[in-house]
Order: structure tokens, then sequence, then C-alpha cells
């Protein structure tokens, strides 16, 4: 009998002892995305018009102003860019990935400023392929989920290289 209650007092214990554990089959330590992780005080987004002059200069870490001084700009303000960053880091439904194709000739940009002027973090993308170019490497990204931000922002997306030709044509007559 006294074997019986000692048994019973332990499993007591150790269930009470269990049961005010945490939940030991979750990770201890969550991994954590704040794309662009990188020190920024301004952002904006634009219409990439010369997308082959555009990637030379981006590639080549030269400034890219000139080029997208007469874009329509979209102002990324940090809420904005916190979306972004949902985008890069939430995971991504595999049964809903796109293949990408190889033109890459990307329309849509963004760029985060430092307080110098200087870029810390850029997107490029081309909705045409589904292809893109980031820095830095985010740890994910859904096209989808890129294509809905853009458009929340305001910016022109199409799936077809006529129609941005259009865009930028129906652009220059009104300047």
């Amino acid at each position: 009998m006294n074997k019986i209650i000692t048994l019973l007092g332990c499993a007591v214990s150790v269930f009470m002892l269990l049961s005010s554990c945490k939940d030991l089959t979750k990770p201890i330590h969550t991994e954590t995305c704040n794309w662009p992780g990188v020190e920024y005080a301004t952002a904006k987004a634009f219409m990439i018009a010369d997308s082959e002059r555009y990637l030379e200069a981006i590639e080549q870490g030269k400034r890219v102003d000139s080029l997208i001084a007469g874009a329509e700009v979209w102002e990324v303000t940090k809420e904005v860019a916190e979306k972004l960053s949902d985008v890069f880091c939430k995971p991504i439904d595999k049964n809903k990935v796109r293949r990408v194709a190889d033109c890459f000739v990307p329309r849509h940009g963004v760029i985060f400023y430092d307080a110098s002027g200087n870029y810390t973090a850029h997107v490029t993308i081309c909705f045409e392929c589904n292809h893109y170019k980031v820095y830095p490497a985010p740890k994910n990204i859904d096209i989808e989920a890129l294509k809905s931000w853009c458009k929340e922002l305001g910016m022109p997306v199409f799936d077809r290289d006529d129609k941005y030709h259009e865009y930028f044509k129906q652009r220059k007559k009104a300047n």
C-alpha cells in the first residue's frame, strides 16, 4: 500500500511539474525576420522606364536618382515598409510558387536610403516573368503578395510588355 501511495504521489508530482512547464515541443528560440534589416532614413517606390540602364547602375552601385527623376514616385512610409517586410518574411505556400521566365525587364523598384542619401536596400521587380532582385536577400518572397503590395501603394501592375510601353508613353505625354 505504501508503494502505491508513493507511486501515486510521484505521478501527481510529475504531472504538476510537466503541466507547469512551457510546451517543450515548440522551439525555444524563434527566428525573427525584419527585412531589410538595415538602418534607413527614407524609402521610395517607383516605375522603371529604362530597365537596362537602371539595372546596370544598381548592379554597379551607382546612383539611380537621375533614372527615376521623371518617373512617378511613391513615398514608402515606415508602415508601408513594414508591410513589405511582411511580404519578404512570411512563409510561402509551396503550392502557389510560380515559375520564373528569363526576360527580366523590371518595371518596379523600391530603394531605401540612409541619412546621407546612399541606398542601403533595394528591390527590383519584373511582374511579366515574376523575377526579382532584392538586396539584402530576403528570407522568402511571395511574388503575388509583392504584386498586391505594389497595387496597394497605387503602382500600376501589368502582365504584358505592351501595357507598360503604353503606360510610359501616356506618362511622357502628360509631362
